[in-house]
This record gives C-alpha cells, sequence and structure tokens, in this order.
C-alpha cells in the first residue's frame, strides 16, 4: 500500500543531525538547442538543487525552467523527442519553475527558495537571449555536512564509479534518507536505507541523521509491531527487507560510532518488531512477510521465503548482540535462542542435503547469487556447511560471467561473502566488470550517479522501455562501497567505535589503492601497491585505536617495529598501537 499521512498530534522535540544546506556550486558545462529557441544545460552532474540563473527577458514574459536528469538519446524510436529532456520518469512531479520578467535591460538573477529537484539537465524557454554557460549555475544542496571517507585506485572507471556513490548520497541525503530525489516520490523508503547503512557510516558522518530517521520509523511503527517500509510518513509495500531497517540501521550506526545511546533509544521498538515477525508462522519458514524479494535484480528469481527468514535470523542474532551491550541478558539469551532455530530450520529447508544448492521453500532449485551472498553475509549457513556454500556462490558466480545478477538486497553482501569465503579474486572481477549487468555497466554509458536499475539507459537501447520507472539517482547498488572501505583499503571494525579494527587489504585485483576512513578516534589511512617483487604497505592507526594486522606472507623487509607471526600459509600477521606504519613484504 502506498502511504497513508500519519493524522496524530505532532510532538516537538530538539532537531538531531545537520540541516540542509547548499554544499558547493556547479557551473553548466555543455549546451544544446534541439529545437529552435529550446535552450538546454548540461550540469555535467546529476545532483539535487536549486538554478541559480542570470536572464534575459521583456518586461511581463515569462521563463520557463524545466529539469531532467538525462536526454532522449539520438535513436529511431524516440522521434520528434530526441535530444529533449526525459520527464516520464518524473512522472507527476511537474519539476518546473517559471519566472516573469521585470525587464531589466542587463539581466535578472532567479533562484527559487521554496522548492528543490533533482536533475542533470536544466530546459530553458521564453528568454530574449540564449544564456551562456556562466549563466547557468546550480546550488547543490544536501544534510551531508562532513565527509568521513575516500578512495581511489587509479583505474578510471572504479574510482568513478566511487564518486557516483558519493553524488548519490549527497542527493538522497535530504532530511532524511530518500530512495530518489526528482520524481513524485522522494520517499524515505526504509529498506534502501538498510541496505546503504554500512556504506553510508564509511562516507559520512550520519550518526545524528540517523539517529533522527529511526526516531522516525519509531513513531511509524504499527500496534501490531510491525515497522513501516517508509518513514516518516508510515505505509509502504516492501516487506521484512525493509521493515529490518529499524534493527539493521540501528546495528551499523552503532557498531560505526560506538554509542550504545541508540541501541536504548530503538530497543522497546526493535523488541515489538521480533514479537510481530514471531507471530506471522514458523520461524524459518514464514512465506508472508513480503512481498518484495531481491528488487530489481537483473536475476529476479531468488525465492523470497528464503530471503526473508534469513533476514529474520540476521535481526535475532544482531538483537542479542546489541541486548548484551545494554545489559538486557535475558533478551539476548532469548534471541540468540531464536536465530539458533530460525539458523537450524533454514538450512534443512533452503539447502539441498548434497549438493548444498540453495532451494526454495516449495523445495525446487534456486541456484542464484543472492540465494548464497545474503545468507552467508548474514551468518545463516552453519558451520559444516559452509565450505559447499562458499564454492556454489563461487561457481554461479563464474556462470554468470562474473556479472552481478543481484539487485537491492543481494547487492551488499555479495563481494563481501565471496571475500571471506577466500574468493577474493571473484570479488575483483565483478567490481571490475564492465558489461551488462555490473557495477561499472552505468559509468560506461555515461552515469554521473547510481542508477535504480542496472540498465537504466543503455547506448544502444536508450531506455529500454522503462521510461517512467527508471530513476537515475538511487544510491541502492553502490551499496559495495563498504566492501571497498572493508576489503579493499583493508579498514574492517572488529570492535564499536573501532577502538579495534583488522587492517587486512586485499590485494589481488588492482595494482595500487589508497583512501581513508575517519573514525570517532581519527583519521585509519590505507596505501598500498603491489610490484613484480612486493607489496609495499602504509597505513595509520588513530590515538585510542589499535589494529590487528594482516597482510601476505613472505618476507618482511621492513616492518616500523611490527612483530609478524606467521598464521597460516597465506597471511602473516601482527598487532598495532597508534601510528603511521609502512610495510614492505618481499613476495
Amino acid at each position: 500500500m502506498w502511504p497513508i499521512p500519519k493524522m496524530d498530534p505532532p510532538k516537538l522535540g530538539g532537531y538531531m543531525g545537520e540541516p540542509v544546506r547548499q554544499i558547493m556550486t556547479l557551473t553548466a558545462q555543455a549546451f544544446s538547442e534541439p529545437r529552435p529557441g529550446v535552450y538546454i544545460y548540461d550540469m555535467g552532474q546529476n545532483l539535487i538543487g536549486v538554478p541559480k540563473l542570470h536572464l534575459y527577458g521583456a518586461a511581463d514574459t515569462q521563463a520557463v525552467i524545466r529539469f531532467g536528469e538525462i536526454l532522449y538519446p539520438y535513436l529511431p524510436q524516440y522521434g520528434h523527442q530526441q535530444g529533449m529532456l526525459l520527464t516520464e520518469n518524473y512522472r507527476d512531479a511537474i519539476s518546473t519553475d517559471r519566472y516573469t520578467f521585470r525587464g531589466d535591460a542587463e539581466g535578472e538573477d532567479f533562484m527559487p527558495d521554496q522548492t528543490f529537484h533533482g536533475y542533470r539537465f536544466v530546459e530553458i524557454t521564453g528568454v530574449s537571449k540564449k544564456p551562456e554557460l556562466e549563466d547557468v549555475q546550480a546550488a547543490v544542496l544536501s544534510s551531508i555536512d562532513r565527509e568521513t571517507g575516500t578512495f581511489s585506485c587509479g583505474e578510471p572507471l572504479i574510482d568513478r564509479f566511487f564518486q557516483n556513490v558519493r553524488w548519490s548520497q549527497f542527493a538522497n541525503f535530504v532530511s532524511i534518507p530518500t530512495d530518489c530525489p526528482q520524481r513524485n516520490e522522494r520517499m524515505g523508503w526504509a529498506g534502501d536505507a538498510e541496505v546503504f547503512a554500512r556504506t553510508a557510516t564509511y562516507n559520512a558522518d550520519v550518526h545524528n541523521f540517523y539517529r533522527r530517521y529511526l526516531l522516525w520509523l519509531r513513531d511509524c511503527q504499527l500496534e501490531n509491531g510491525r515497522y513501516p517500509d517508509i518513514a516518516p510518513v508510515g505505509g509502504g509495500f516492501g516487506g521484512i527487507e525493509w521493515g529490518s531497517a529499524g534493527i539493521i540501521v540501528t546495528y551499523e550506526t552503532y557498531k560505526q560510532y560506538g554509542d550504545p545511546a541508540l541501541i536504548r533509544e530503538n530497543f522497546v521498538a526493535m523488541d515489538r518488531y521480533i514479537e510481530f515477525l514471531k507471530g506471522q508462522g514458523t520461524p524459518g519458514k514464514l512465506d508472508n512477510v513480503g512481498p518484495l524479494p531481491d528488487w530489481l535484480a537483473s536475476d529476479l528469481s531468488t525465492d523470497g521465503p528464503l530471503l526473508w527468514n534469513a533476514v529474520f535470523a540476521y535481526d535475532c542474532k544482531i538483537m542479542a548482540e546489541m541486548a548484551k551491550v545494554i545489559g538486557e541478558e535475558e533478551k539476548a539469551a532469548a534471541y540468540q535462542a531464536l536465530y539458533d532455530e530460525i539458523r537450524k530450520v533454514w538450512n534443512e529447508t533452503y539447502l539441498e542435503p548434497e549438493t548444498l544448492r540453495t532451494r526454495k521453500l516449495d523445495g525446487t532449485l534456486n541456484n542464484t547469487q543472492a540465494s548464497y551472498a545474503l545468507p552467508l553475509e548474514y551468518d545463516v549457513i552453519l558451520p559444516e556447511n559452509l565450505t559447499k556454500v562458499r564454492e556454489n556462490l563461487r561457481k554461479i558466480t563464474e556462470e554468470v560471467g562474473y556479472t552481478v545478477t543481484t539487485g537491492f538486497v543481494g547487492t551488499g553482501p555479495l563481494n563481501p561473502a565471496l571475500t571471506e569465503a577466500g574468493y577474493a579474486d571473484a570479488a575483483y572481477k565483478l567490481i571490475q566488470q564492465t558489461v551488462y549487468p555490473s557495477w561499472l555497466y552505468p559509468v560506461t554509458q555515461g552515469a554521473t550517479t547510481i542508477w535504480e536499475r542496472w540498465n537504466s539507459y543503455t547506448v544502444e537501447n536508450g531506455f529500454g522501455g522503462n521510461n517512467a520507472m527508471n530513476s537515475f539517482n538511487h544510491y541502492s547498488l553502490g551499496a559495495v562501497c563498504a566492501w571497498i572501505y572493508g576489503y579493499v583499503l583493508g579498514i574492517k571494525r572488529t570492535e564499536p567505535g573501532f577502538t579495534h579494527f583488522l587492517y587486512q587489504p586485499y590485494m589481488e585485483g588492482l595494482a595500487h589503492a589508497e583512501g581513508h576512513f575517519d573514525s570517532i578516534f581519527g583519521r585509519i589511512e590505507s596505501c598500498w601497491t603491489i610490484t613484480d617483487t612486493a607489496y609495499d604497505v602504509s597505513f595509520t592507526v588513530p590515538v585510542g585505536s589499535a589494529a590487528t594486522v594482516k597482510l601476505p606472507t613472505g618476507t618482511v623487509l621492513e616492518a616500523d617495529g611490527l612483530v609478524f607471526t606467521q598464521e597460516n600459509e597465506r597471511f602473516q600477521t601482527a598487532e598495532a598501537v597508534s601510528g603511521s606504519y609502512h610495510i614492505i613484504i618481499e613476495k
């Protein structure tokens, strides 16, 4: 169901987090005139903001300013629309500004202050003189006040992809975590917020931003304990993968910033949600907590109950952990028992006994990347089944040609699951893939943000018939950036707030990577380069934090005081206190 506005009397409270601000100004980069008097300006970047224009017109005439994310391509199927703004995907969001001229000979400035738009292209008509590029600017808006992470590797497509994720977070973190900033939706869909939460907390300081969003999730929680799929207005039609944001966003925010107050504020609501799920049927076999499975996957066949019950298990697992943090030992034991129960049922129900390939609730084969990646990442697979299940994920990834067949729910877990399974090489093949569907495919098609669909636009086929249900600024599929921070840069938390972290860059698919994450203790830096003969690694541990360092085996030529112990044939480890380190390991 679509949202029904909440009509309860409002309660006043102090504002949490950062307000919406202008964070930068962009100037148009290119111009076209597809029809006489129709001037279209390319800002060079999909963004959220408002125009800052200098226009010319006769007194009492009106300039009409329209906005779009993309232009109709010059393909036969688009006929007379070629080169014009695509506005079908805005649906009934008109996204049009009008300005009535005074008639000033020197031109007039226009910048609306009661609206915002999601766009890359600006169409201007009704003016007496064509605006120059410098006359068309955009005030970029966001609630992101402080970025906390960077990454670069020297491969242009991957570096551009990382920037696309960053821009989509700017555009969709505007007061609430929206799903998209341009069309008639702009809703705080909880599933989008949940799958992106770990990446978001690496990219920027969103502690209070998420704290405010969690308040709205609680405000919209139903009497029966069900969380809404959308907040703050309530309603939606996602199901457990969306409602579980109340638990998972709390957990991710707590783990990144180490603030147990978040758990205390949300504990009663989270407990009510677990009770709601318990009432929906046999734990591990719930078939009515959808309807959405792996939303907008290129392979839509992943079984809903398989995913839903894996999410239910994970909810219970992290609830047990959070309950212990705030001293709710009895509750922690109950959650742990429920997690163990669901985990057992899940393995019996959704894995074939011999092959351990995944199957649907009805027993038929369901062999997809998402069917393995999410249960692996959520620790649903029993230890005795891990080796085969991990191998099955590797096999299906190879069979689909190292493309990404997952959607909103399965994409974030995919590369971490492969890397933890010992297949970092496969994860790197996925992040470097350029054919459809893959993270880099939209980049090759000109994307400057993350798209709702893997193929929202292609040079060959345009929009593929998806003119209306097609956002070019949706951050969900960018959730892989948490893997970039945690496994490529190697900055992976082991204790809340990074009081301790694991520094383990997987140096298997790139020649170089560098970046940082600003934890609550300070900056954690990572830089590594591979040569023909050695690994050259530099990293920083901030004061108040400590790290376990795990690097490839080899002869340590330089260690900066670290003492390495051979862990196995692949890795050697050391313990590091605060400081800056430079390590050289001969292959």
